[in-house]
């Protein structure tokens, strides 16, 4: 009878050891390919996060609109509007004080302007929630043409719990009722709550995100509501995260500034530098130019833009200037528009 050979244990052993050298090679090189895709990744998104920043930062700060009123004559070449000072909230100014008004965007003592909310304010970020983070951050606000990032909503971004109120809040179509409405809003750094990028360095501390946030124009009476947001002020947009640092300098009048505040076009600075360093170790120096508008923050109706005046009662003027450079570029349908000179 006819016998049938197997296969040995020494046989089975050594196929199984060849078949486990296979699949641990196999899995070794699919396992370095998805870390491979993952770091590709992260740094495509954070490249298109850079150049989201840039783009935000070059925008706003290319198309800045400034008052239209007549700026009151004040001695020192304006040196004492060079005091950031927030916008919102605040406390209230001593009258004794002969600079009060100048540094809260343009009375001139013991004159009968109505004040003027500053259009550029640089200043450190007095929110208290970051006062234990290790970094004092700055804050740009700026009022702008319209909306320096896309005016639509990111379902995926994670949306911080303090931004809600400018996600949800109803918007008013300006456009419609015969107005206009320029875009008032900050860029704002703030902890970062998600896990940082793989390539992060594990001594790099604590990361921030860095936000643009659409605010309600400005108001004179601290009582009074806030103003509706416009249709084109678009929402709060996450610009780029694991950021180690953010630094932001103004130059003006042969010197650079850390802090700045502009209601005219005349308190321009020439230049804006930003210094943006992420937590792998990219760095980023960019230097803005200014471009600017004048006009009034929000327009009255199609009646008073008849009549040339702004809803601040100023007359409509237009102007565009990039660092000393003019072109005549209407803001809100002036009656009559004429050029403006450049930042110094």
């Amino acid at each position: 009878m006819r016998t049938h050979r197997g296969f040995t244990v020494l046989e089975l052993v050594l196929a199984t050891v060849i078949a486990s050298l296979v699949l641990l090679t196999a899995f070794s090189l699919f396992s370095a390919a998805d870390r491979s895709d993952k770091r590709l990744g992260a740094r495509y998104q954070s490249a298109a996060d850079i150049e989201l920043t840039r783009l935000a930062f070059q925008n706003a700060l290319s198309s800045l609109v400034m008052s239209s009123s007549t700026p009151p004559s004040r001695a020192g070449n304006n040196t004492g509007n060079n005091v950031a000072v927030p916008v919102s909230g605040g406390n209230a100014e001593d009258p004794s004080d002969p600079t009060s008004g100048i540094r809260g965007g343009g009375r001139t003592p013991g004159g009968s302007q109505k004040p003027q909310p500053p259009r550029l304010v640089l200043a450190p970020d007095d929110d208290r929630a970051l006062s234990g983070a290790g970094m004092s951050p700055q804050r740009l606000e700026v009022v702008v043409l319209r909306s320096p990032v896309p005016v639509v909503r990111r379902p995926e971004q994670n949306l911080r719990e303090e931004f809600v109120r400018e996600e949800v809040a109803d918007r008013i179509d300006t456009s419609s009722r015969g107005g206009s409405q320029a875009v008032r809003g900050a860029f704002m750094l703030r902890p970062q709550t998600d896990a940082p990028a793989q390539d992060v360095r594990p001594d790099a501390g604590q990361m921030w995100e860095l936000w643009w946030v659409p605010l309600p124009p400005a108001k004179e009476d601290p009582e009074a509501p806030d103003p509706p947001l416009s249709m084109a002020s678009g929402y709060p947009l996450r610009l780029c995260k694991d950021i180690a640092s953010l630094n932001i300098k103004t130059f003006r009048e042969g010197e650079w500034r850390q802090a700045h505040t502009a209601t005219w076009f005349q308190e321009l600075p020439a230049y804006v530098e930003i210094d943006l360093r992420l937590g792998n170790g990219l760095a980023y120096r960019w230097m803005m130019e200014i471009g600017y508008f004048t006009g009034a923050e929000v327009t009255a109706g199609e009646d008073e833009i008849a009549r040339g005046r702004d809803a601040d009662g100023s007359a409509s003027e237009a102007g565009s200037g990039t660092s000393g450079r003019t072109t005549g570029r209407p803001f809100a349908r002036p009656a009559a528009s004429k050029p403006a000179g450049g930042g110094s």
